[in-house]
C-alpha cells in the first residue's frame, strides 16, 4: 500500500497531514499490519528548489535534512511505527533515482509478504516487476522468475511449443513496453527470436524432438537426425529474449515515452545479434551438458541471463549511433544470418523441390500440404527484412493457393492475403518482382472479394490494379492484362454504388485494353464486349446517342471473330444494345461480305461443304444476320460460316461416318433461325429500305423498332440469324414471290422459333381478342411452327411464361384451343395436307387478308399443294383453284358440303371461306345390328360393287366430274310467296326421298312429270373413302344402313350438253329416304358440274 503526502513547504503553515489522515495514523494503522506499506513524498523537486532559492550550500543535502524533521520524524511520531518505509519522489527530470529506489522498495516489500517458499517470485511480485518502466534489473529478475515457472511446467503438462509460446508472451509483459501495435508479440518478432536459436546445436547425433513456432497455421514438429537438442533451444530462446528486450529497454530510455516502432526493434536486434554477449552466451550453452539436472539447467539460464549486453562499451556506442530515422522505421531490416540457417535452408529447398515434382504426377493434397508445412519452416529461416524471404513468402503463397483451388477454406485464403502483403513490402519501388507481386495480391484480395464483397479489399485492389499499370507501359506485353484487370475492378466498384467518374476511368482502359495485342483472340473478343456493356451503361445513364452508338460497333465487331464459347456473350451483348436501338438509336454496322476462297475444296472441307449446301437449300432466301443487322442471301450466309470459327474446327476434323454426323450437327445449329408471326403495321421496313445496310442503322418509326427488337430477342434466345416476312421477300418479283409463298410453310417448320408479337395485346388481359388471331397468314404460320413464343406490345413473354414453348404450355395451350377452334393435337403437331380438309376450312373461315387473293395463297401450304400465284386475280378464283385441287387430290367432298353465296368460279364452290364456319355434318356412327338382314344379299353386294367401282371426284377444266346419287325431281309446288323478302316457298317430291319443303331465294320452274319437264335433282354426293370408314364384318348390309340415314342433298338444275349447275346454294336441304328397301335399286352416277 503506498500513502501519498505531499511535502509541505518551510512557511510551516502548511500541515503535512490533514485530520482524516492524522485520524487514521492514530487509530486505523493496525489494518496495515499485514499489508507492506511506503509512505511516498510527492513533489521533491519543489523541496530542492525551495533550499536552492535559500541558497543553502548543498541544497540536495538541505532537502534530506527538512524531510527527516518535518516529513518523517512526525509520521513516525504520530503512529509509533517503525515499519513504515518512506520515499522521496517527482517526476521532473533529475529525480529517476527516487522513482527507482520507490519501485525496489515496492518490489522488496512484495516479495517479502507474498514470495514463497521455494524462493520463486509469486504473481503479486510479478505484477509489480510488470508495472514499472524504469528499473531494468526489476524487469530481468521478473524474466527470470517468469523463465523458472513456465519452464518447470513445460516436460509434463504443456508442449515444448505452448511453453515456448508462453514464456515469450509472459516476459514481454513484463517489461510493459509502450507498445500498442503489439509488435513485440507478434509472428515476425517471434520468428526472428527463432531465428536467433539456430546459431545453437549440438553435435551428438541424436534424433530430438524439434519445435519452430510458425507465422501462420501449426508448427512443424519432427524428430529430425542431427537436430538441436530441445533443451539448448530453449535455454537459448529465453536468454537470447531477455537480453534482446533490456537493449531494447536501454534504447527506449534515450526517447522516454515513445511507442514502439519495427525499426527500434530491430535496432536493439541487430545490436544485441552482433554483441559478445550473444556469442559468449551460445557457446556456454552449445557446451552446457543436457543431461544435468534441471536445476543446474535454471540457475545456468539465470547466470547467462545477468550478463548484461548493456555494459559492453561497443553495444553502448552502437545504441548511441542509432539514428532518429532508424528508431522511427516501419519495416524490419534485421541482419541475422548464419552458416548453420544456410545449410539447414539449402536442404529444406531440396526436400521441398522432391515433393514439388511428386504433387506434380499425383495431385494428391497431402503431398501438398508437406510442402506447405516445409515451406513454412524455410520462411521461419528468413528472418523479416532479409532479401531471401520475399521468394520464401512467395513460394509459401503459390502452394497455399493451390491448396485453395483444391479445398477452398478461408483461412488459406486469409493467409495467401498476409503472404503477399509482406513480399510487397519487401519489394522496393524499381524492383522487376513488384509488379508480379502486385498482382498476386490484387488476385488474392479479389478471391476474397468474391466470397465475402468487403468494399475495404475492393478499394485496396483498385488502389494495387492502378501500381501495376504504371509498370507496364503502352507497348508492353503486360499492358492488355493491366488494363483488363483495373477496368474490371473499377467496374465491380461502379455497380456497387460508383460515379460516373469511375464508368468513363473504365471506358478509357477499355477503349486502350482494345487497341492492345490480347493474348487469344478470347481475350481480344471479351475486351471488345466489355467496352460495348461499358458504353451500353454509359448510354444508359446519359442517354447519348454516340455511346449507344459505339456499343454497337464494338459488339459486332466481338463477333466477327467470336470463338465459339463466347458466342452466347456476343449474342447477348449485341441484344441489349440492340433493345435499347430499337427505341432510339444511331449506330453504324459493317455488312457482311461474302467470302470465296478461289481454292477447289478437297476431303474433308468438301463434305463440309456439301452439308452446308443442302442445309442451307432449306433456308428462306434471306436472312439477317442478328449480329451485324445486315440481310444476307445465301451465298452471305455461306460466307458468314466460312469465316466462323465452328468452320475452322470442322475443316480441320478427319472424314468418318461420325465425324459426318458430327458436321450435320454443327452446321444445323449454326444455321438455326428464328421466324417472326406478327400483324403487319405501318412503316414496315421493305427489302430495299435493309438491302445493303443494317437493321441497326435505321430509324423509321414502329416497323424498323419491331424489326429490332426482333432481332435482339432472336440473340437473346442464342440463334445468329432471322426471318421476317416484311423484308426478306423481293415482293417486286414475281417469281421468288411465288417461291417464298410455296416454300413459307416449310420455313416456318423448319425454324427454331417463332416468335408472335401481339402489338395489340398488353400486361396481364388475355390475347384471345388480338386481331393476330384473325389474319390469314398467322393460321400457318401457327400451325407450322413446332416452337411458339408469344410476346406483347412491350416485348415482354405473354402471362410472363417462360416455358421454352408456349405450344406445350398448358395454360397457353387452352386459350390458344379457345381462341382457334383447333384441337390440341393439331396445335402441338400438325401434319399439312389435303385430308380432313373441312375442317381446316373451317379454321380459316373467320380469318382475313389485305390482299384479297391471300384467302387463298396463306393455305397453300396448309394443305401442302403447290399452284401459281396471279396476284389480280380475283379472290373467287384464287379460291376456287384451291379448292378445285383438295378435290382433287383427296377426293373429300365434305368441301362441298357448305351453305351461302356461290362462287362464279364454281357453282360447287363458295364464294368465300365465310360458308365454311358452320361445323360440317358428321355421319352416325354405325354401332347397332344392322337392320337390313332381311334385305336380299345379293342386291346388298350389288350396291357395295357399284360403289366401289366408282372413281373419285375430280375436275376437268373447269367441269367437276362428281360420282353421286341422284334423286330426281317428280314435282316442284309453289306453296306461297313473298314480295317483301323475295322467299319462294316450295314443295319437292323426288325420287326415292321424302317430300321436302324448301324456303328459297329464287323462284323454280313448277309442275311435274319427266327431267324434260323439270330440269331438277337432289344429288348426294359420294365419299369413296367411304369403304374404308366402313371396313367391318357385314359390310355391305353396314353400307346400307349408312345409305338410309339422313344427309344434306344438294340441288342441281340440269344444263345443255349433259352438265349441272348447283342452286339453291344459300338453303340447307336436310333430305331423308323415303324407303330403305328401295335402296337397294339406285344408281350410282358421275355428273359433270360447272
Amino acid at each position: 500500500m503506498r500513502l501519498c503526502f505531499q511535502i509541505p513547504i518551510a512557511s510551516h503553515e502548511n500541515r503535512l497531514l490533514d485530520e482524516g489522515a492524522e485520524t487514521f495514523l492514530k487509530e486505523d494503522i493496525v489494518v496495515l499490519q499485514n499489508i507492506p506499506t511506503i509512505v511516498v513524498f510527492t513533489k521533491y523537486d519543489k523541496l530542492v528548489n525551495h533550499m536552492a532559492v535559500q541558497n543553502k550550500t548543498d541544497p540536495d543535502a538541505a532537502a534530506k535534512e527538512y524531510l527527516q524533521e518535518y516529513c518523517i520524524d512526525p509520521i513516525a511520531k504520530l503512529t509509533g511505527s517503525t515499519h513504515l518505509s518512506c520515499v522521496a519522489v517527482s517526476l521532473n527530470a533529475g529525480h529517476e533515482r527516487g522513482r527507482s529506489k520507490l519501485i525496489e522498495l515496492t518490489h522488496e516489500k512484495v516479495t517479502a509478504a507474498f514470495g514463497s517458499q521455494l524462493g520463486a517470485l509469486s504473481s503479486a511480485s510479478v505484477v509489480t516487476q510488470m508495472a514499472q518502466r524504469v528499473s531494468p534489473s526489476l524487469k530481468i529478475e521478473g524474466s527470470i522468475a517468469i523463465g523458472k515457472q513456465r519452464y518447470w511446467r513445460a516436460p509434463t503438462d504443456y508442449t515444448v511449443l505452448e511453453c515456448l509460446a508462453a514464456v515469450h508472451t509472459d516476459i514481454v509483459r513484463v517489461w510493459n513496453f509502450n507498445d500498442p501495435s503489439q509488435l513485440l508479440s507478434s509472428n515476425d518478432f517471434r520468428e526472428i527470436m527463432t531465428s536467433l536459436i539456430w546459431t545453437v546445436g549440438t553435435s551428438s547425433g541424436r534424433s530430438t524432438p524439434v519445435v519452430l513456432p510458425s507465422v501462420a497455421g501449426p508448427a512443424l514438429s519432427k524428430r529430425v537426425h542431427g537436430a538441436f537438442d530441445v533443451h539448448h533451444k530453449f535455454m537459448a530462446y529465453i536468454v537470447h529474449l531477455v537480453h534482446v528486450l533490456e537493449v531494447l529497454f536501454a534504447l527506449m530510455a534515450i526517447d522516454n515515452g515513445k511507442k514502439l516502432t519495427r525499426g527500434a526493434i530491430s535496432s536493439a536486434l541487430n545490436a544485441y545479434y552482433h554483441s559478445a554477449t550473444r556469442r559468449d552466451a551460445d557457446i556456454q550453452i552449445k557446451g552446457f551438458d543436457n543431461e544435468t539436472l534441471r536445476n543446474a539447467v535454471l540457475e545456468k539460464i539465470v547466470s547467462l541471463i545477468r550478463t548484461s549486453p548493456i555494459d559492453e562499451d561497443a553495444n553502448i556506442n552502437a545504441l548511441k549511433s542509432v539514428s532518429r530515422e532508424d528508431l522511427e522505421r516501419g519495416e524490419w531490416y534485421v541482419d541475422v544470418d548464419t552458416s548453420e540457417r544456410r545449410e539447414r535452408l539449402a536442404s529444406l529447398t531440396n526436400l521441398i523441390n522432391d515433393l514439388n515434382i511428386q504433387f506434380k504426377k499425383e495431385g494428391d493434397i497431402d503431398v501438398l500440404t508437406k510442402i506447405i508445412t516445409f515451406q513454412r519452416t524455410a520462411l521461419q529461416l528468413t528472418p523479416p527484412g532479409h532479401q531471401e524471404r520475399v521468394v520464401s513468402l512467395v513460394h509459401l503463397a503459390n502452394s497455399l493457393h493451390k491448396r485453395f483451388r483444391m479445398e477452398g477454406t478461408m483461412e488459406d485464403l486469409t493467409e495467401i492475403i498476409t503472404l503477399w502483403r509482406a513480399a510487397l513490402q519487401l519489394t522496393p519501388q524499381g524492383h522487376p518482382r513488384r509488379v508480379v507481386n502486385l498482382v498476386n495480391f490484387a488476385d488474392s484480395l479479389y478471391e476474397r472479394f468474391k466470397k465475402e464483397g468487403g468494399m475495404e479489399d475492393l478499394e485496396e485492389i483498385v488502389t494495387l490494379r492502378r501500381a501495376a499499370l504504371q509498370f507496364t507501359p503502352p507497348g508492353h506485353p503486360g499492358r492488355f492484362l493491366s488494363l483488363v484487370n483495373l477496368s474490371n475492378s473499377l467496374h465491380e466498384r461502379f455497380i456497387k454504388g460508383g460515379t460516373l467518374a469511375d464508368l468513363d476511368e473504365i471506358i478509357a482502359f477499355r477503349r486502350a485494353a482494345s487497341e492492345c495485342t490480347a493474348p487469344t483472340p478470347s481475350d481480344q473478343c471479351m475486351s471488345l464486349l466489355n467496352l460495348a456493356d461499358s458504353l451500353r451503361e454509359k448510354y444508359q445513364r446519359l442517354g447519348m446517342d454516340t455511346d449507344l452508338a459505339e456499343a454497337i460497333k464494338y459488339a459486332r465487331a466481338a463477333s466477327v471473330r467470336c470463338p465459339v464459347e463466347q458466342d452466347a456473350s456476343c449474342r447477348d451483348c449485341v441484344a441489349s444494345c440492340v433493345e435499347l436501338k430499337a427505341k432510339k438509336s444511331r449506330v453504324s454496322a459493317p455488312t457482311v461480305e461474302a467470302i470465296d476462297s478461289g481454292v477447289e475444296p478437297s476431303g474433308i472441307k468438301q463434305m463440309v461443304r456439301n452439308i452446308i449446301a443442302e442445309i442451307t437449300q432449306t433456308l428462306p432466301l434471306r436472312l439477317l444476320n442478328t449480329y451485324t443487322g445486315a440481310l444476307c442471301d445465301r451465298d452471305a450466309q455461306i460466307s458468314c460460316f466460312q469465316d466462323s470459327a465452328q468452320y475452322d474446327e470442322l475443316s480441320s476434323t478427319y472424314d468418318s461416318p461420325e465425324c459426318e454426323q458430327s458436321v450435320r450437327k454443327t452446321v444445323s445449329k449454326y444455321f438455326g433461325y428464328t421466324t417472326l408471326s406478327h400483324r403487319w403495321g405501318v412503316g414496315e421496313p421493305l427489302l430495299r429500305n435493309i438491302q445493303g445496310n443494317s437493321v441497326y442503322d435505321l430509324d423509321g418509326g414502329e416497323g424498323f423498332a419491331k424489326l429490332q427488337n426482333f432481332c435482339a430477342l432472336t440473340l437473346r434466345h442464342g440463334y445468329r440469324w432471322a426471318w421476317s416476312d416484311t423484308c426478306c421477300i423481293d415482293k417486286d418479283s414475281s417469281s421468288e414471290l411465288q417461291e417464298a409463298i410455296g416454300s413459307m410453310f416449310s420455313w416456318y417448320r423448319n425454324s427454331a422459333l417463332t416468335i408472335v408479337h401481339l402489338s395489340d395485346v398488353s400486361g396481364t388481359t388475355s390475347f384471345a381478342d388480338s386481331i393476330w388471331f384473325k389474319r390469314g397468314w398467322t393460321l400457318q404460320e401457327l400451325l407450322a411452327s413446332p416452337r411458339v413464343l408469344f410476346y406483347t406490345q412491350d416485348w415482354s413473354l405473354y402471362m410472363s411464361r417462360t416455358s421454352p414453348n408456349h405450344k406445350l404450355d398448358d395454360t397457353i395451350l387452352t386459350e390458344l384451343q379457345e381462341a382457334t377452334g383447333i384441337g390440341e393435337l393439331q396445335l402441338k403437331n400438325f401434319s399439312p395436307g389435303v385430308f380432313d380438309a373441312r375442317s381446316k376450312l373451317q379454321w380459316a373461315s373467320t380469318r382475313h387478308t389485305t390482299r384479297a387473293e391471300d384467302v387463298a395463297y396463306s393455305l397453300f401450304g396448309i394443305f401442302q399443294v403447290s399452284l401459281p400465284v396471279i396476284y389480280g386475280e380475283t379472290t373467287q378464283g384464287a379460291l376456287g383453284r384451291l379448292l378445285a385441287e383438295i378435290v382433287s387430290q383427296s377426293g373429300d367432298v365434305s368441301v362441298l358440303d357448305w351453305v351461302g353465296e356461290a362462287s362464279p368460279f364454281h357453282s360447287y364452290f363458295p364464294a368465300s371461306l365465310a360458308p365454311y364456319q358452320a361445323a360440317p355434318r358428321i355421319p352416325p356412327v354405325l354401332s347397332e345390328p344392322s337392320k337390313t338382314n332381311d334385305v336380299d344379299l345379293g342386291k346388298k353386294h350389288k350396291l357395295y360393287n357399284a360403289l366401289a367401282q366408282l372413281q373419285s371426284p375430280r375436275f376437268l377444266g373447269r367441269r367437276l366430274v362428281l360420282p353421286c346419287i341422284v334423286h330426281r325431281a317428280i314435282r316442284v309446288k309453289l306453296l306461297a310467296t313473298s314480295s317483301t323478302t323475295s322467299h319462294y316457298d316450295y314443295e319437292i317430291i323426288a325420287s326415292g326421298l321424302v317430300p321436302l319443303k324448301l324456303t328459297l331465294s329464287h323462284p323454280l320452274h313448277e309442275g311435274s312429270g319427266t327431267l324434260a319437264d323439270l330440269p331438277y335433282a337432289l344429288v348426294r354426293p359420294c365419299d369413296p373413302n367411304l369403304l374404308h370408314l366402313l371396313a367391318r364384318s357385314d359390310v355391305p348390309g353396314r353400307l346400307l344402313e349408312w345409305l338410309g340415314q339422313p344427309f344434306n342433298a344438294l340441288l342441281l338444275r340440269s344444263l345443255l350438253h349433259n352438265e349441272y349447275r348447283r342452286i339453291a346454294s344459300d338453303c340447307l336441304i336436310n333430305a331423308s329416304i323415303e324407303d330403305l328397301g328401295t335402296v337397294v335399286n339406285i344408281q350410282w352416277r358421275n355428273l359433270e358440274i360447272v
